[in-house]
């Protein structure tokens, strides 16, 4: 079942996908339809109440162009978060900045989740040291996106070594885990924390 409706040849990427209270599936990707396939694309969502059968129109719900973060200017890349309060329907004309660091680097690979408590958790690769190798750091809202805490690094592979494509789950009693690949060893190898412990 084909989920997007872009017309045309053009790609969608990144995808992620979560169900609501209300068991509706949510799906966000990043889709190339509009040609910034160099610049990044913009993030779009679609939503299927009847288990994936049929889904919605896809509806843009960002304001920058984006690779996977949001772009912001001075060809830096940071995370973003926007919520709708209505399944998708609409969404908010301004975004909130996930990432704390200051200076220009490259911050990708974002991947949240909701704790059973409603604790908003997100993980994503950081460049902010300034070198090509990427730290695994989270954060945690628990308004629902409107604030996040101090960026924390989960990796410890110390310098010189690359860490990459991080996920965060939480188990029913509210443990989080964050899950990423990293090559503090000369190959890829997978790594799991508890956060927060």
């Amino acid at each position: 079942m084909r989920v997007n409706d872009a017309p045309g040849e053009s790609f969608q990427l990144y995808l992620d996908m979560a169900y609501g209270p209300d068991r509706t599936l949510h799906v966000v990707w990043e889709d190339f339809r509009n040609g910034e396939y160099l610049h990044g694309g913009d993030i779009y969502h679609a939503n299927s109440s009847d288990g994936g059968q049929t889904w919605s129109a896809d509806e843009r719900n960002d304001l920058d162009n984006c690779y996977t973060g949001c772009s912001s200017t001075h060809d830096e890349f940071d995370i973003y978060g926007t919520q709708s309060s209505n399944g998708g329907v609409s969404w908010p004309s301004s975004n909130l900045m996930v990432n704390d660091d200051s200076n220009f680097a490259y911050i990708t690979y974002p991947d949240v989740v909701f704790d059973p408590d409603g604790t908003l958790v997100a993980v994503w690769r950081d460049h902010r040291f300034g070198d090509s190798n990427g730290d695994i750091y989270y954060a945690v809202s628990t308004d629902y996106g409107d604030s996040w805490s101090t960026n924390t690094r989960v990796d410890h592979a110390g310098g010189g070594f690359d860490a990459s494509w991080p996920v965060v789950v939480a188990n029913p009693s509210g443990k989080l885990y964050a899950l990423w690949q990293d090559d503090r060893n000369g190959d890829w190898d997978i790594y799991l924390t508890q956060l927060g412990s």
